[in-house]
């Protein structure tokens, strides 16, 4: 934690310590123990010195053990700076050229600051055709990302395979090895297939919660005509090119998406999954650009979303894990 420049923190007694000199605004705080006074003290000091936020050579000391309550007054007073706050890790498992025009808007926007991408297959002729040939004699990981990071020197880049969600994209068929993959492991993640007329979208899979690609497959089964011309449309190309009104309407869909999970992400309380985009949603993606959205719920004969998931796990966390 660390206060806004020029916060004035006074020692008025013995465990009594006033944060501020603004009228009606300023903070006594009472009763602390020696270690919260030279703790905030430090903090004062810091503020009173330095007008640049997070310096190495002025760095706040950490905060002693039982301060939560403190740090939690001096935000709501509004004298904390606030948190610095990350982008979602997004994961791309499975580079196809109709994803670049969404992927470079939602870097263009600031929603995307990490690019993260895992496709070891040769840098294809769908990819030169949207990208240009720079690429060529790479794969497709290296090349896209060398592509978007000359485009945006400031643009970082990972090959971890840490994230908060996956998207695995995949043309004439979903993998669902990988799906029911990540779905055992509790990982977040969106299903993206791509075909020449046709894509689906969806759904987001929350691993014990929502509906997963699974459930997608067995409520198909020829009763969605939407759905099935989509999937047939996909499953009878060999590559993976939309028309350009489909392609137009997929990267609104997928731009709106990206949007929107990061400003989910940046709540904080990943607890309102109603807020979350795709939900339990499957959106199709027509050759005429239009986009018609499925609400798609767990299906009886999956039993992905039974009780034996004992909880539902956060983005980028693994049942037994504490990382985020």
């Amino acid at each position: 934690m660390q206060l806004r420049h020029g916060t004035a923190v006074i020692h008025r007694a013995p465990g009594v310590i006033q944060v501020g000199t603004d009228w009606g605004r300023e903070l006594v705080l009472r009763d602390l123990t020696r270690d919260h006074e030279q703790w905030l003290l430090a903090l004062g000091h810091a503020a009173a010195i330095s007008p640049f936020p997070f310096t190495g050579t002025l760095a706040p000391p950490p905060p002693p053990a039982g301060s939560l309550a403190l740090q939690i007054a001096l935000r709501n007073a509004g004298y904390a700076l606030p948190r610095p706050m990350r982008h979602p890790r997004i994961l791309f498992n499975g580079m196809e050229s109709a994803l670049c025009p969404a992927i470079d808007m939602a870097i263009s926007t600031g929603t995307l600051g990490l690019l993260q991408i895992l496709d070891p297959r040769p840098y294809g002729r769908d990819i030169v055709d949207v990208l240009g040939p720079h690429g060529i004699g790479r794969t497709r990981q290296a090349g896209v990302t060398s592509h978007f990071q000359g485009l945006y020197p400031w643009l970082e880049s990972s090959t971890s395979p840490v994230c908060d969600l996956t998207i695995v994209t995949r043309a004439r068929s979903l993998d669902h090895g990988l799906l029911g993959h990540l779905l055992a492991l509790e990982e977040w993640h969106l299903s993206i297939l791509i075909g020449e007329q046709g894509a689906i979208v969806g759904p987001l899979v929350i691993p014990g919660r929502s509906a997963c690609a699974r459930c997608l497959a067995l409520h198909m089964s020829g009763r969605d005509p939407d759905l099935s011309a989509a999937e047939i449309s996909a499953a009878s190309h060999p590559v993976a090119r939309l028309s350009s009104a489909a392609q137009a309407r997929l990267t609104l869909v997928l731009t709106e998406f990206f949007d929107n999970f990061s400003r989910f992400w940046h709540l904080g309380d990943h607890s309102q999954k109603e807020l979350l985009p795709l939900y339990n949603q499957v959106s199709t993606i027509l050759p005429n650009g239009r986009a018609v959205q499925h609400t798609l719920s767990p299906h009886p004969e999956c039993g992905c979303a039974t009780e034996s998931l004992t909880r539902t796990a956060q983005p980028g966390e693994k049942r037994g894990s504490n990382r985020r």
